[in-house]
């Protein structure tokens, strides 16, 4: 999920905001995690290394479940190769610091609402008193 400078403008993020924002799917992260997924065949640290050359977005949210739960949902992808993305999603915080991860083993509001959370904590450390 990516966040907007605009949105992160927004001194009191709220549920019904949601509606006023466009929250990407994928970024330019899926690249670096996955490249064949884009029939890329090239080294991840040459992709990694290329992203440094874009604006960086303020805050990434990684939205991350359990093998079991992403098989149940998506049955195009093995087990194995599932772990071994969420490997990679879960490595890029240490690369790209605006990256939280929340695990999505639970219901969908859960995880919006924990999103929301990571949001008004990213806004709260941009305020100017």
């Amino acid at each position: 999920m990516f966040v907007s400078r605009e949105m992160l403008n927004k001194r009191n993020f709220r549920v019904g905001d949601l509606n006023q924002y466009i929250f990407e799917a994928r970024y330019f992260f899926d690249l670096i995690v996955d490249p064949s997924r884009y029939r890329i065949n090239t080294n991840r640290k040459i992709v990694t290394s290329l992203f440094g050359l874009l604006k960086q977005p303020d805050l990434t949210i990684t939205i991350l479940a359990s093998p079991e739960i992403i098989m149940s949902r998506k049955d195009e992808l093995t087990e194995g190769k599932i772990i071994e993305l969420s490997k990679y999603y879960s490595s890029l915080g240490k690369t790209f610091k605006n990256q939280k991860v929340i695990h999505n083993n639970e219901e969908l509001n859960s995880s919006v609402l924990n999103a929301i959370d990571e949001i008004n904590q990213k806004l709260a450390t941009q305020l100017i008193i």
